[in-house]
């Protein structure tokens, strides 16, 4: 897949002097708006792709929380299960919803 190149410019003319006003052909406007939606199809296939990749993940991270939560968030644990979650810098609300969503 081709990475797209947000670097292309239209040709730029002025218009009476003024740089701010550019003078391009409808065929120019066209190239680039057929460009430019051919780039943002190819960004959007990659996005769904990744979330796609992250609800996967998000599955697995929530049944091992799940499991480890139930086995270190006990009454006599001293904390544990927030312990373990500072120390691998997890997010504890993200942590708690994904073993939440499992246990669902």
């Amino acid at each position: 897949m081709e990475e797209p190149n947000f670097n292309s410019e239209l040709p730029r003319t002025s218009v009476k002097g003024n740089p701010f006003r550019i003078s391009v052909s409808d065929e120019q406007l066209a190239d680039e708006i057929s460009l430019q939606w051919a780039q943002r199809e190819c960004f959007h296939r990659s996005m769904n792709l990744q979330k796609a990749d992250i609800l996967r993940i998000d599955a697995v991270l929530g049944e091992l929380f799940y499991r480890l939560k139930r086995k270190i968030s006990q009454p006599g644990r001293n904390g544990a299960w927030s312990a373990f979650l500072k120390e691998h810098n997890i997010i504890r609300n993200t942590a708690d919803r994904l073993a939440l969503d499992h246990s669902e």
